[in-house]
Protein backbone atom coordinates (compact mmCIF):
# COMPACT_ATOMS: atom_id res chain seq x y z
CA UNK A 1 0.00 0.00 0.00
CA UNK A 2 1.34 3.23 -0.78
CA UNK A 3 -0.46 5.04 2.21
CA UNK A 4 -0.80 3.83 5.45
CA UNK A 5 -3.22 5.71 8.64
CA UNK A 6 -1.67 6.50 11.55
CA UNK A 7 -2.90 5.27 14.77
CA UNK A 8 -5.46 7.53 16.49
CA UNK A 9 -3.95 9.67 18.39
CA UNK A 10 -6.19 9.77 22.00
CA UNK A 11 -5.04 12.86 24.27
CA UNK A 12 -6.11 13.21 27.76
CA UNK A 13 -5.25 16.42 29.35
CA UNK A 14 -6.71 17.20 32.75
CA UNK A 15 -5.93 19.67 35.60
CA UNK A 16 -6.01 18.08 38.79
CA UNK A 17 -4.93 14.24 40.36
CA UNK A 18 -6.44 12.36 37.97
CA UNK A 19 -7.41 11.37 34.31
CA UNK A 20 -9.95 9.05 33.34
CA UNK A 21 -12.77 8.28 30.32
CA UNK A 22 -15.24 5.77 29.55
CA UNK A 23 -16.69 4.23 27.04
CA UNK A 24 -20.34 4.37 26.15
CA UNK A 25 -23.06 3.98 23.38
CA UNK A 26 -23.51 6.94 22.11
CA UNK A 27 -25.59 7.21 18.92
CA UNK A 28 -27.20 3.71 16.45
CA UNK A 29 -26.55 4.76 13.15
CA UNK A 30 -29.30 3.85 10.87
CA UNK A 31 -28.67 3.22 7.08
CA UNK A 32 -32.60 3.65 5.60
CA UNK A 33 -32.54 1.92 2.65
CA UNK A 34 -35.28 4.37 0.31
CA UNK A 35 -37.80 3.10 -2.38
CA UNK A 36 -36.74 2.76 -5.61
CA UNK A 37 -39.60 1.86 -7.85
CA UNK A 38 -37.86 -0.60 -10.49
CA UNK A 39 -40.86 -0.76 -13.16
CA UNK A 40 -40.22 3.06 -13.50
CA UNK A 41 -36.38 3.26 -13.28
CA UNK A 42 -36.79 5.99 -10.38
CA UNK A 43 -35.98 6.80 -6.94
CA UNK A 44 -39.07 7.54 -4.63
CA UNK A 45 -37.43 8.02 -1.53
CA UNK A 46 -33.32 8.32 -1.36
CA UNK A 47 -31.25 6.12 0.30
CA UNK A 48 -29.98 8.12 3.61
CA UNK A 49 -27.88 7.76 6.94
CA UNK A 50 -29.60 8.74 9.90
CA UNK A 51 -28.66 8.63 14.11
CA UNK A 52 -30.26 8.03 16.74
CA UNK A 53 -28.69 9.96 20.06
CA UNK A 54 -29.19 7.42 22.86
CA UNK A 55 -28.58 10.05 25.59
CA UNK A 56 -31.21 12.52 24.53
CA UNK A 57 -33.40 10.26 22.96
CA UNK A 58 -33.93 11.95 19.68
CA UNK A 59 -33.57 10.64 15.83
CA UNK A 60 -31.97 13.17 13.12
CA UNK A 61 -31.63 12.31 9.60
CA UNK A 62 -27.71 13.36 8.23
CA UNK A 63 -27.15 12.79 4.63
CA UNK A 64 -29.08 11.62 1.89
CA UNK A 65 -27.43 9.76 -0.90
CA UNK A 66 -29.56 10.46 -4.27
CA UNK A 67 -27.20 8.46 -6.90
CA UNK A 68 -27.70 4.81 -5.52
CA UNK A 69 -31.20 2.27 -5.40
CA UNK A 70 -30.28 1.19 -2.19
CA UNK A 71 -28.17 0.51 0.58
CA UNK A 72 -27.09 -2.73 1.74
CA UNK A 73 -24.40 -2.46 4.91
CA UNK A 74 -23.22 0.20 7.36
CA UNK A 75 -19.94 -0.01 9.28
CA UNK A 76 -18.60 2.09 11.98
CA UNK A 77 -15.39 2.16 13.21
CA UNK A 78 -13.19 4.57 15.94
CA UNK A 79 -12.83 7.15 13.11
CA UNK A 80 -15.31 6.12 10.03
CA UNK A 81 -18.28 5.05 8.61
CA UNK A 82 -18.45 2.81 5.54
CA UNK A 83 -21.41 2.08 3.42
CA UNK A 84 -22.39 -0.08 1.38
CA UNK A 85 -24.88 1.45 -0.99
CA UNK A 86 -25.80 -0.27 -4.44
CA UNK A 87 -22.76 0.11 -6.39
CA UNK A 88 -20.59 2.10 -4.32
CA UNK A 89 -18.55 1.78 -1.11
CA UNK A 90 -18.11 5.17 0.61
CA UNK A 91 -15.89 6.40 3.71
CA UNK A 92 -17.29 9.05 5.57
CA UNK A 93 -15.70 11.07 8.89
CA UNK A 94 -17.43 10.17 11.44
CA UNK A 95 -17.44 13.30 13.37
CA UNK A 96 -18.06 15.84 10.47
CA UNK A 97 -19.78 13.24 7.91
CA UNK A 98 -17.34 14.36 5.25
CA UNK A 99 -17.26 12.00 2.14
CA UNK A 100 -13.26 10.80 2.31
CA UNK A 101 -13.35 8.55 -0.35
CA UNK A 102 -16.14 6.58 -2.65
CA UNK A 103 -15.46 3.63 -4.88
CA UNK A 104 -17.60 1.93 -7.43
CA UNK A 105 -17.86 -2.18 -6.90
CA UNK A 106 -20.50 -3.04 -8.53
CA UNK A 107 -22.83 -5.69 -6.33
CA UNK A 108 -21.86 -4.65 -3.44
CA UNK A 109 -23.22 -6.48 -0.41
CA UNK A 110 -21.87 -6.90 3.09
CA UNK A 111 -18.35 -4.92 4.64
CA UNK A 112 -16.07 -5.98 7.39
CA UNK A 113 -13.47 -3.22 8.14
CA UNK A 114 -10.18 -3.47 9.95
CA UNK A 115 -7.39 -0.98 10.70
CA UNK A 116 -5.98 -1.96 7.06
CA UNK A 117 -8.74 -3.17 5.06
CA UNK A 118 -11.62 -3.14 3.54
CA UNK A 119 -13.45 -6.36 2.97
CA UNK A 120 -16.30 -7.20 0.63
CA UNK A 121 -18.84 -9.64 -0.69
CA UNK A 122 -20.78 -9.56 -4.07
CA UNK A 123 -23.95 -10.10 -5.57
CA UNK A 124 -26.89 -8.97 -7.63
CA UNK A 125 -29.83 -10.55 -9.52
CA UNK A 126 -29.01 -11.74 -13.11
CA UNK A 127 -25.07 -11.09 -12.92
CA UNK A 128 -22.37 -13.39 -12.83
CA UNK A 129 -19.25 -11.50 -11.43
CA UNK A 130 -15.82 -12.89 -12.01
CA UNK A 131 -15.17 -12.38 -8.08
CA UNK A 132 -17.40 -12.57 -5.43
CA UNK A 133 -15.24 -11.14 -2.63
CA UNK A 134 -13.03 -8.44 -2.48
CA UNK A 135 -10.64 -6.38 -0.36
CA UNK A 136 -9.99 -2.82 -0.64
CA UNK A 137 -6.95 -0.45 1.17
CA UNK A 138 -9.05 1.18 4.08
CA UNK A 139 -7.71 4.93 4.00
CA UNK A 140 -8.01 5.20 0.04
CA UNK A 141 -10.86 2.08 -1.15
CA UNK A 142 -8.27 1.32 -4.10
CA UNK A 143 -8.57 -2.51 -4.80
CA UNK A 144 -5.50 -4.86 -3.30
CA UNK A 145 -6.69 -7.82 -4.36
CA UNK A 146 -10.02 -9.44 -6.19
CA UNK A 147 -10.09 -13.61 -5.58
CA UNK A 148 -11.36 -14.77 -8.65
CA UNK A 149 -14.31 -17.31 -8.85
CA UNK A 150 -12.19 -20.00 -9.18
CA UNK A 151 -9.90 -19.71 -6.73
CA UNK A 152 -12.72 -18.22 -4.20
CA UNK A 153 -16.43 -18.46 -3.43
CA UNK A 154 -18.20 -19.54 -6.53
CA UNK A 155 -21.71 -18.13 -5.85
CA UNK A 156 -22.87 -14.96 -5.04
CA UNK A 157 -22.13 -14.15 -1.11
CA UNK A 158 -23.73 -12.40 1.67
CA UNK A 159 -22.69 -12.08 5.29
CA UNK A 160 -18.62 -11.47 6.19
CA UNK A 161 -17.07 -11.08 9.20
CA UNK A 162 -13.65 -10.91 11.26
CA UNK A 163 -11.60 -13.05 13.27
CA UNK A 164 -8.20 -13.25 14.61
CA UNK A 165 -6.83 -13.02 11.14
CA UNK A 166 -8.92 -14.93 8.80
CA UNK A 167 -12.32 -13.69 6.78
CA UNK A 168 -15.34 -15.90 7.10
CA UNK A 169 -17.60 -15.57 4.12
CA UNK A 170 -21.58 -16.55 4.05
CA UNK A 171 -21.52 -18.08 0.34
CA UNK A 172 -25.14 -18.31 -0.67
CA UNK A 173 -26.64 -18.02 -4.45
CA UNK A 174 -29.14 -15.72 -2.87
CA UNK A 175 -30.07 -13.91 -6.12
CA UNK A 176 -30.50 -17.43 -7.95
CA UNK A 177 -33.78 -18.22 -6.91
CA UNK A 178 -34.58 -22.24 -6.41
CA UNK A 179 -30.82 -22.45 -6.61
CA UNK A 180 -29.14 -21.26 -3.27
CA UNK A 181 -26.26 -22.93 -1.59
CA UNK A 182 -24.85 -23.00 1.97
CA UNK A 183 -20.98 -22.34 2.26
CA UNK A 184 -18.96 -20.72 4.73
CA UNK A 185 -15.40 -19.96 3.54
CA UNK A 186 -12.10 -18.97 5.17
CA UNK A 187 -9.54 -16.71 3.97
CA UNK A 188 -6.43 -16.70 5.69
CA UNK A 189 -4.79 -13.34 5.32
CA UNK A 190 -1.59 -12.81 4.61
CA UNK A 191 -1.62 -16.52 3.51
CA UNK A 192 -1.71 -17.29 -0.40
CA UNK A 193 -3.96 -19.81 -1.56
CA UNK A 194 -6.00 -19.96 1.65
CA UNK A 195 -9.34 -19.83 0.62
CA UNK A 196 -10.98 -23.23 2.02
CA UNK A 197 -15.49 -23.68 2.28
CA UNK A 198 -17.47 -25.84 4.51
CA UNK A 199 -20.79 -27.22 2.99
CA UNK A 200 -23.40 -26.37 5.83
CA UNK A 201 -25.66 -29.61 4.85
CA UNK A 202 -28.66 -30.22 2.58
CA UNK A 203 -30.97 -27.77 5.42
CA UNK A 204 -27.66 -24.92 5.36
CA UNK A 205 -29.09 -23.58 2.24
CA UNK A 206 -29.20 -19.44 1.50
CA UNK A 207 -26.79 -18.73 5.15
CA UNK A 208 -28.66 -15.01 5.32
CA UNK A 209 -27.06 -13.90 8.46
CA UNK A 210 -23.38 -14.58 9.49
CA UNK A 211 -22.78 -14.01 13.43
CA UNK A 212 -19.36 -13.87 15.47
CA UNK A 213 -19.07 -14.69 18.83
CA UNK A 214 -16.32 -16.00 20.88
CA UNK A 215 -17.84 -19.40 21.34
CA UNK A 216 -18.12 -19.99 17.57
CA UNK A 217 -19.73 -19.40 14.50
CA UNK A 218 -23.35 -19.44 13.76
CA UNK A 219 -25.57 -18.40 10.44
CA UNK A 220 -29.36 -18.09 10.40
CA UNK A 221 -29.83 -19.86 7.02
CA UNK A 222 -33.33 -19.41 4.85
CA UNK A 223 -33.29 -22.34 2.36
CA UNK A 224 -35.63 -21.94 -0.25
CA UNK A 225 -37.88 -19.55 1.78
CA UNK A 226 -39.93 -22.54 2.85
CA UNK A 227 -38.42 -22.89 6.33
CA UNK A 228 -35.13 -22.02 8.22
CA UNK A 229 -32.12 -24.19 9.90
CA UNK A 230 -29.45 -22.33 11.98
CA UNK A 231 -26.23 -23.73 11.59
CA UNK A 232 -22.98 -23.90 14.50
CA UNK A 233 -19.64 -24.23 13.47
CA UNK A 234 -16.21 -23.89 15.05
CA UNK A 235 -13.09 -20.99 13.84
CA UNK A 236 -10.80 -23.77 11.69
CA UNK A 237 -14.52 -24.78 10.15
CA UNK A 238 -13.66 -28.21 11.10
CA UNK A 239 -17.15 -29.83 11.15
CA UNK A 240 -20.85 -28.12 11.57
CA UNK A 241 -24.56 -28.80 13.12
CA UNK A 242 -27.13 -27.64 11.63
CA UNK A 243 -30.90 -27.99 12.80
CA UNK A 244 -34.09 -27.13 11.26
CA UNK A 245 -36.20 -24.41 13.23
CA UNK A 246 -39.96 -26.30 13.59
CA UNK A 247 -41.62 -23.60 13.88
CA UNK A 248 -40.50 -21.60 11.12
CA UNK A 249 -42.50 -22.41 7.52
CA UNK A 250 -41.50 -19.53 5.71
CA UNK A 251 -37.91 -18.29 6.36
CA UNK A 252 -36.89 -15.65 8.25
CA UNK A 253 -37.09 -11.57 8.16
CA UNK A 254 -34.16 -10.68 10.94
CA UNK A 255 -32.24 -12.43 13.28
CA UNK A 256 -29.33 -11.43 16.00
CA UNK A 257 -27.52 -13.08 18.52
CA UNK A 258 -28.77 -12.42 21.82
CA UNK A 259 -28.41 -13.70 25.31
CA UNK A 260 -26.31 -16.88 24.19
CA UNK A 261 -29.06 -17.63 21.49
CA UNK A 262 -29.85 -17.28 17.96
CA UNK A 263 -32.94 -14.73 17.95
CA UNK A 264 -34.95 -14.74 14.83
CA UNK A 265 -38.02 -14.12 13.67
CA UNK A 266 -40.41 -15.67 10.79
CA UNK A 267 -41.75 -13.19 8.15
CA UNK A 268 -44.97 -12.48 9.19
CA UNK A 269 -45.21 -12.70 12.51
CA UNK A 270 -44.24 -10.93 15.77
CA UNK A 271 -42.35 -12.87 18.10
CA UNK A 272 -39.20 -13.24 18.43
CA UNK A 273 -37.77 -17.08 19.36
CA UNK A 274 -34.12 -18.15 20.81
CA UNK A 275 -32.43 -20.96 19.44
CA UNK A 276 -29.71 -22.28 21.86
CA UNK A 277 -26.87 -23.80 20.06
CA UNK A 278 -25.70 -26.06 23.29
CA UNK A 279 -29.00 -27.90 23.29
CA UNK A 280 -29.97 -27.20 19.66
CA UNK A 281 -33.14 -26.29 20.67
CA UNK A 282 -35.99 -23.56 20.70
CA UNK A 283 -35.56 -22.60 23.97
CA UNK A 284 -36.74 -19.03 24.57
CA UNK A 285 -38.82 -16.13 23.13
CA UNK A 286 -39.56 -12.53 22.99
CA UNK A 287 -43.15 -11.23 23.36
CA UNK A 288 -42.24 -7.68 21.55
CA UNK A 289 -45.65 -7.93 19.57
CA UNK A 290 -44.06 -6.42 15.81
CA UNK A 291 -42.67 -7.29 13.00
CA UNK A 292 -39.00 -5.99 12.65
CA UNK A 293 -36.88 -5.60 9.50
CA UNK A 294 -33.16 -4.69 11.46
CA UNK A 295 -32.19 -5.56 14.77
CA UNK A 296 -29.49 -4.92 16.82
CA UNK A 297 -28.66 -4.92 20.79
CA UNK A 298 -25.73 -3.81 22.68
CA UNK A 299 -23.53 -4.82 26.25
CA UNK A 300 -26.18 -4.22 28.66
CA UNK A 301 -29.19 -6.08 26.59
CA UNK A 302 -30.50 -3.18 25.33
CA UNK A 303 -32.57 -4.03 21.80
CA UNK A 304 -33.03 -1.58 18.97
CA UNK A 305 -35.33 -2.70 16.05
CA UNK A 306 -36.81 -1.48 13.11
CA UNK A 307 -40.13 -1.80 11.40
CA UNK A 308 -41.12 -0.41 7.44
CA UNK A 309 -43.97 -0.82 5.73
CA UNK A 310 -41.50 -0.62 2.47
CA UNK A 311 -43.26 2.46 0.56
CA UNK A 312 -43.47 5.48 2.65
CA UNK A 313 -42.51 5.21 6.55
CA UNK A 314 -40.02 3.64 8.93
CA UNK A 315 -39.92 3.70 12.92
CA UNK A 316 -36.94 2.76 15.66
CA UNK A 317 -37.97 0.96 18.69
CA UNK A 318 -35.81 0.80 21.99
CA UNK A 319 -35.99 -1.45 24.07
CA UNK A 320 -34.47 -1.76 27.81
CA UNK A 321 -32.59 -4.75 29.09
CA UNK A 322 -36.23 -6.16 30.89
CA UNK A 323 -37.78 -5.65 27.13
CA UNK A 324 -39.55 -2.81 28.05
CA UNK A 325 -40.30 0.00 24.80
CA UNK A 326 -38.84 2.84 26.26
CA UNK A 327 -38.64 4.57 22.83
CA UNK A 328 -40.39 4.77 19.76
CA UNK A 329 -39.56 7.29 16.68
CA UNK A 330 -40.00 7.73 12.91
CA UNK A 331 -37.21 7.43 10.72
CA UNK A 332 -36.46 6.33 7.20
CA UNK A 333 -37.94 3.70 5.06
CA UNK A 334 -36.82 0.60 4.92
CA UNK A 335 -33.69 0.56 7.71
CA UNK A 336 -32.34 -2.92 7.76
CA UNK A 337 -28.84 -1.96 9.05
CA UNK A 338 -28.21 -0.60 12.30
CA UNK A 339 -24.88 0.30 13.53
CA UNK A 340 -23.76 0.76 17.72
CA UNK A 341 -21.17 3.46 18.29
CA UNK A 342 -19.45 3.39 21.43
CA UNK A 343 -17.26 6.92 22.25
CA UNK A 344 -15.86 7.84 25.06
CA UNK A 345 -16.98 10.47 28.25
CA UNK A 346 -14.64 12.17 29.93
CA UNK A 347 -15.07 11.67 33.86
CA UNK A 348 -15.36 13.90 36.26
CA UNK A 349 -11.46 15.33 36.64
CA UNK A 350 -11.26 15.17 33.38
CA UNK A 351 -11.75 18.54 32.17
CA UNK A 352 -10.28 18.33 28.01
CA UNK A 353 -10.66 14.75 25.61
CA UNK A 354 -9.40 15.56 22.30
CA UNK A 355 -8.77 12.59 19.82
CA UNK A 356 -6.80 13.27 16.47
CA UNK A 357 -6.39 11.26 13.36
CA UNK A 358 -3.84 12.27 10.83
CA UNK A 359 -3.38 10.61 7.12
CA UNK A 360 -2.35 9.90 4.76
CA UNK A 361 1.07 9.48 5.56
CA UNK A 362 3.72 9.31 3.61
CA UNK A 363 1.66 11.88 1.07
CA UNK A 364 1.82 13.88 -2.12
CA UNK A 365 0.62 16.74 -0.17
CA UNK A 366 -2.85 16.20 0.57
CA UNK A 367 -3.81 15.96 4.32
CA UNK A 368 -7.72 15.30 5.92
CA UNK A 369 -7.30 15.50 10.21
CA UNK A 370 -9.89 13.92 11.88
CA UNK A 371 -11.62 13.97 15.60
CA UNK A 372 -14.22 14.88 18.09
CA UNK A 373 -13.74 18.34 17.84
CA UNK A 374 -15.55 21.01 15.70
CA UNK A 375 -12.64 23.53 14.62
CA UNK A 376 -8.89 22.60 14.75
CA UNK A 377 -5.59 25.28 13.92
CA UNK A 378 -3.26 23.41 12.16
CA UNK A 379 0.57 23.98 11.75
CA UNK A 380 2.87 23.08 9.15
CA UNK A 381 7.08 23.31 10.06
CA UNK A 382 9.89 22.23 8.55
CA UNK A 383 12.25 20.49 9.88
CA UNK A 384 14.26 23.51 11.06
CA UNK A 385 10.82 24.56 12.91
CA UNK A 386 10.42 27.17 10.52
CA UNK A 387 6.39 27.70 9.65
CA UNK A 388 5.42 26.92 6.57
CA UNK A 389 1.67 26.85 6.38
CA UNK A 390 -0.96 27.75 8.74
CA UNK A 391 -4.59 26.77 8.71
CA UNK A 392 -8.28 25.94 10.28
CA UNK A 393 -9.54 23.45 9.23
CA UNK A 394 -12.69 21.19 10.78
CA UNK A 395 -12.86 17.71 11.11
CA UNK A 396 -12.30 15.70 7.98
CA UNK A 397 -11.71 18.51 5.58
CA UNK A 398 -8.59 18.21 3.13
CA UNK A 399 -5.57 20.12 3.45
CA UNK A 400 -3.91 20.78 0.27
CA UNK A 401 0.24 21.26 0.88
CA UNK A 402 2.14 22.93 -2.01
CA UNK A 403 5.69 21.88 -0.20
CA UNK A 404 8.77 20.40 -1.59
CA UNK A 405 9.17 17.02 -0.92
CA UNK A 406 11.01 16.02 2.83
CA UNK A 407 9.85 15.55 6.67
CA UNK A 408 7.66 17.97 8.02
CA UNK A 409 5.94 18.37 11.63
CA UNK A 410 2.06 18.89 11.99
CA UNK A 411 1.37 20.73 15.12
CA UNK A 412 -3.01 20.88 15.63
CA UNK A 413 -4.64 22.63 18.55
CA UNK A 414 -8.14 21.67 18.99
CA UNK A 415 -9.50 23.62 22.14
CA UNK A 416 -6.54 23.46 24.85
CA UNK A 417 -5.38 20.63 23.40
CA UNK A 418 -1.91 20.78 21.38
CA UNK A 419 -0.11 17.71 19.59
CA UNK A 420 2.52 17.40 17.42
CA UNK A 421 3.24 14.60 14.26
CA UNK A 422 5.81 13.71 11.88
CA UNK A 423 4.83 13.42 8.30
CA UNK A 424 6.58 12.69 4.94
CA UNK A 425 5.95 14.58 1.81
CA UNK A 426 7.20 12.75 -0.84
Amino acid sequence: MQFKMLTLLSLGFLLGTQSFAQTSLKYVWVLNEGRYDYVQSKQTIPVSLGRYDVENKSYEEMLEFTDVRFGSDLKVTEDFIFLATDTLLVKLDKYSLTELDRAVVHGIRKIAVDEDQVYITRGEYGVNFNSYFQMRDVNDLSQLTEVNSQDGPKFSTEGVELKDGNVYIAVNNGFDFGNEVGFIGKYELGVSTSYSEIDLGPNGANPDNLMMTDDGIFTLNNKDYSGSSVSVLDFDLNGVTTSNLANVGAGCGTSMYYDSRVMYQEFGENKLFGFNPISAEIDDSLELNYEFYGLVADESGQIFATLTDFLSTGSLLVFDANKAKVDSLAIGVSAGNLALDYRSSVGSEELNFVDFGLYPNPTKGNLRLTGNFEIAEVKILNALGSLQYEVQVKSGELIWLDLPQGIYIVEMTAGETTTTEKIIIQ
